[in-house]
């Protein structure tokens, strides 16, 4: 079995399991794990929430949820930035003021429209809070398979700020296949625990 069907097996079955996380685990969590959150970004960053620049995504179904955190940068004077998709699956970073008001892609993830807002590149924020599919403790990570964030990381002009994915428990793995293009993340935050994933390599 070649990498790419490896890591579509893996990804499958992760999927799988996140799937059967429900509308009520989502809720608590977003909840019970915003100050901790909160507190993990002024710790890794240095700053307090009205001086970053934050790059963040929009949760889609079962990811691990981003609403509130989202919400609570932006009424704290955070500055937010958000993706848009390209039909090619390139990653514009579209800062926005607000989520709400945000257009429906079609995959119905929420997505700002890039014709209106200002963009950034990876290294103009001072971390970025990212999603995927599954992790090792290392870092290592599968995205959705078309190596969206890849590419996007690897066009930043200057040095990448701190990564960290956001995962639910069952997305961590005890290791996951890579090649010479992914980028491994620096953190994981899950519902349970925070892994720093540059101590472990």
């Amino acid at each position: 079995m070649n990498l790419k069907d490896k890591k579509s097996e893996i990804r499958r079955a992760v999927l799988n399991k996140r799937s059967s996380i429900t509308d009520q685990e989502i809720e608590s969590c977003a909840s019970g794990r915003l100050e901790p959150l909160l507190s993990f970004i002024r710790e890794i960053t240095g700053k307090e929430p009205g001086s970053l620049t934050v790059m963040s995504y929009m949760s889609y179904k079962t990811e691990f949820p981003t609403n509130m955190i989202n919400n609570c940068l932006l009424e704290n004077g955070a500055k937010l930035a958000v993706p848009y998709t390209g039909s090619d699956f390139r990653i514009i970073s579209c800062l926005i003021d607000s989520v709400d008001g945000l257009s429906l892609s079609k995959m119905g993830i929420p997505e700002p429209d890039p014709e209106k807002t200002e963009h950034i590149d990876a290294s103009d924020a001072d971390i970025i809070l990212m999603p995927g599919t599954v992790f090792d403790r290392s870092g290592s990570r599968i995205g959705y398979g078309k190596g969206c964030y890849d590419r996007f990381l690897a066009e930043a002009p200057g040095k990448l700020p701190p990564l960290a994915a956001l995962a639910w428990s069952v997305q961590v793995a005890d290791s996951v296949p890579q090649d010479e293009s992914d980028i491994r993340c620096d953190y994981i935050f899950t519902e349970n625990e925070i892994i720093n994933c540059r101590s472990q390599r």
